[in-house]
Parts: structure tokens; C-alpha cells; sequence
């Protein structure tokens, strides 16, 4: 990597980012750690709107970051403390605390764990010389366990920072070609992109990527990319917008500015030394969006109100897995038994981020596997009902028939995608779905 240590800071503009971590100085670790997805330039991403990183904060926060005994809980592929594998056979209490406080929060997780004991008592109470009543006992007997555990776990809340960065004269401006920028960057522009053997003119008779014919930053940066490609050709591996960001660093570029269509004016940092952290503020650890365990007739629980949920539609299980991560934990045949028992339970939901430009419903958090496992199980081609969560705050999404007919919906892996037009779509809750599950499959 090219050496940018000359590169001093600047510090003029006043932005903010919301985190789900706190931090006293940028780090470039946290680059592809959040919601967005570099769309705009490798880098640290900033917003001017304050409001805007409290949203990101509160959404960083919903994805729970925990530590247990003052050891943070790796969760990258599964839950590592101290590079220790949690499962359900070595600690099962252990496993089962982290599992469900990772999903919406401590509180939350205890809350479900209580509901489990409780069903668990009842069923016990009910039917004394039951088929399930030694494996039920055993369950409390760990959920119990489970609960006592919490008190060594904690979680991260979301933090908004507040940041001094360089004055626009140092920052490429993405809404502008190369004759709108400042002095300062193009003289910058040009040192880079004849450092990885392109040339100024080369670039200023490029064919414009926009439909309407009219060029901009995006122009340029992607220009550089492809001269970093060129340039670094036997490295299979190389990352072209990363490379992109550091060659112009490297001759003086402290980042990009552009205005982005939801978050407004926002600025986009290549080195973390050109963000002073200047002061925090905390928010509260927030559900934001994420459904409660429920354990009543209502259909989705206690949802926030800025999270809008007059989005539904109707799809095979299978659909609605594909769009989740496989779960690992609980037998696969706990919720089938919840299911004969008549439990009753809501409907599975399906959080997701609105990617306006690309037509695109990204999903970011689900709840329901289970009861869509047993589903799947025992009735593969019925329809179940799903509702659709998302931050009207942020996002205004089209008309029912602009859905079906232009955007898809992406897996929170990235590796599955459905169009929306296989699915049936509702403003209000299906009439049916105001039924346990059970009911749902079996009526059809």
C-alpha cells in the first residue's frame, strides 16, 4: 500500500456518524462493518445531518454487540469468547442467553427465556404424566440458568460521533466532472491518475456512464479504478475502489463529497486521521423494529412507530428461509411440538433497508425461522403471511403495483434473490394471519 503519513488533517467541517460501537478515534476496521455498502467511494462515511447518524446508530444498536464477563463475544461465525466456541452441546445456558439477547437486546432475550420457562411450567401443570414433562423440566432447569447468566453479559448502545473534518477545497465533489472541481483537486486529479498511467485527457473523453449523457465524480473515481485494475492486473485479489481511494489520498484527496438521495450532503473519508472525534452522544439500546417474542393472538407485538408496517406479503416457507440466515440452534423438532400444542404464535417479519436507486429491498433482520421450518415441514406449498418491516423515517417506498412489477427483494447474505412479483402484497394485515400458525397451514 502506497504511504499517505503526509497527509495532515485539515480540520474545518463538522459532521457526524452513527455507530453501533464507541470509538475515540476513525479506524479503518470499521470500513463494510455498517449498513451501507461503499456505494460512494471506499472510505469512512460521514453525514451533515445529525439526525441521520442517530438513525444509524439506532439501527447499529438493533444488531446487538455483546460481551459476557468483560470479554467481547465474537459473533462472526457463531459466538467465540476468547477464541472459544459457545454451542448448544458444550454450554448450552451460555449459547442460549447470547442466541436470544443478540436478536433484540438483553432485556428482550430474558423476556423470551422467561416465556419458554412459563409455557414449559404450564404444559407440566396441565398434563403432570406427559410425553414431554422430563424434557421440559430439564429446559427450565437451563433456561433458568440461562437468565442467571445474563447478569455477566453486556451490550453495546449506539453512539453518535461528532467529527471535525478537512474544508471542501480538499475533497472531490461527486455531483461535479473534472472542470467543476477545485483547483486544489484537480491538481490532485492529475498527479493520481498519471501515477497509474492514465491521463487527464484520456478521462475528459471517456464515454459517460449516465443514461442523459451528462458526466460527473462517479465518472472519475470509476475511471481511476479501472486504471488501478489495469495497473495491478497479477493481483487477483486487489481491491480497486480501496487502491482507488489511496491513490488519491496519496497526492492529496482527502475524500469525496456528495449528496446522497436519503441521507442528504454526506462525505466519504480515506484517512482515518482526517476525522477528529470532537464529541459523543449515547443512545439508549433500541429494538428499532424488532419484533417482541409474542405470546398472544397480536399479529406483530409491540413495534416501534417509526418502524412502518403496512407492508405484507404472502410466500412459501421455503422463500421466506432462503431470505434468512440458516439458524443452527434448537432441535428441529421443538416447534414442531409448539405447533401440535397449539401455541400460539405471530407472523414471521422481514426487516429490510430501501435501496432506491437499484429498486432493491435489502434485508437486515428476520424473525419467524422456526415457525417457518415446521411449516415447511409439514405443509411446503401454503402460503404464509409476512410482514414487512422499514423505517418510514427514511424511506418512502412505491405503490403495491410498482413493487411487484420493478423491485426484488436480496437475502441478508446477499446470495438470494426474488423478485416481488412472486408474491402476493398487502397494505393491511391479511385477515387470516390474525391466527396462530396453526390455523394457518391446517385451514388450507
Amino acid at each position: 500500500m502506497w504511504d499517505t503519513s503526509d497527509n495532515k488533517p485539515i480540520n474545518e467541517t463538522v459532521v457526524y456518524a452513527g455507530s453501533g460501537i464507541d470509538y475515540e478515534k476513525p479506524s479503518l476496521v470499521a470500513i463494510n462493518s455498517g449498513e451501507g455498502n461503499q456505494a460512494h467511494g471506499w472510505g469512512l462515511y460521514y453525514a451533515v445531518n445529525k439526525e441521520i447518524a442517530q438513525s444509524y446508530a439506532k439501527h447499529s444498536s438493533a444488531k446487538k454487540s455483546l460481551s459476557y464477563q468483560g470479554k467481547k463475544i465474537d459473533m462472526s461465525s457463531g459466538f467465540k469468547i476468547d477464541g472459544q466456541q459457545i454451542t448448544e452441546k458444550n454450554n448450552p445456558a451460555l449459547f442460549t442467553i447470547i442466541a436470544y439477547s443478540s436478536i433484540n437486546g438483553i432485556k428482550s432475550g430474558i423476556e423470551q427465556l422467561q416465556f419458554f420457562i412459563d409455557n414449559n411450567k404450564e404444559y407440566i401443570k396441565n398434563n403432570p404424566n406427559g410425553k414431554y414433562v422430563k424434557e421440559k423440566k430439564k429446559d427450565i432447569l437451563m433456561l433458568q440458568n440461562a437468565i442467571k447468566l445474563s447478569k455477566d453479559l453486556k451490550e453495546e448502545k449506539g453512539v453518535v460521533h461528532k467529527v471535525e473534518i478537512p474544508d471542501d477545497e480538499y475533497f472531490m465533489n461527486e455531483s461535479k466532472f473534472y472542470n467543476g472541481q477545485s483547483i486544489y483537486v484537480k491538481k490532485c486529479l492529475k498527479n493520481a491518475i498519471e501515477f497509474l498511467g492514465g491521463s487527464i485527457k484520456e478521462l475528459l473523453n471517456s464515454e459517460p456512464k449516465r443514461i442523459d449523457g451528462k458526466r460527473d465524480g462517479v465518472d472519475i473515481y470509476d475511471y481511476i479504478k479501472q486504471l488501478v485494475a489495469i495497473k495491478y492486473s497479477k493481483n487477483e485479489n486487489i481491491n480497486s475502489a480501496k487502491y482507488a481511494s489511496m491513490a488519491l489520498l496519496k497526492f492529496g484527496i482527502k475524500g469525496i463529497k456528495y449528496n446522497g438521495a436519503q441521507d442528504g450532503i454526506c462525505y466519504v473519508i480515506f484517512n482515518p486521521n482526517d476525522a477528529k472525534v470532537i464529541d459523543k452522544q449515547f443512545n439508549e439500546s433500541s429494538y428499532y423494529g424488532n419484533v417482541n417474542w409474542q405470546n398472544n393472538m397480536d399479529a406483530l407485538g409491540n413495534v416501534p412507530a417509526t418502524i412502518g408496517h403496512n407492508l405484507f406479503a404472502t410466500m412459501f416457507p421455503f422463500q421466506f428461509l432462503k431470505l434468512c440466515p440458516p439458524y443452527s440452534y434448537g432441535d428441529d423438532d421443538w416447534f414442531d411440538k409448539q405447533v401440535d400444542e397449539r401455541k400460539p404464535y405471530g407472523i414471521p417479519f422481514l426487516k429490510v433497508d430501501v435501496d432506491e436507486k437499484n429498486k432493491q429491498l435489502i434485508v437486515t433482520n428476520h424473525e419467524g425461522r422456526h415457525r417457518v421450518a415446521s411449516i415447511k415441514r409439514k405443509e411446503p406449498n401454503v402460503d404464509i403471511p409476512v410482514a414487512i418491516l422499514y423505517n418510514k423515517d427514511r424511506y418512502t417506498l412505491p405503490d403495491i403495483n410498482t413493487l411487484r412489477k420493478e423491485w426484488s427483494i436480496i437475502s441478508q447474505d446477499g446470495k438470494n434473490k426474488f423478485n416481488i412479483g412472486q408474491f402476493s402484497l398487502y397494505n393491511e394485515l391479511p385477515q387470516r394471519a390474525k391466527y396462530d400458525l396453526y390455523d394457518i397451514y391446517k385451514n388450507n
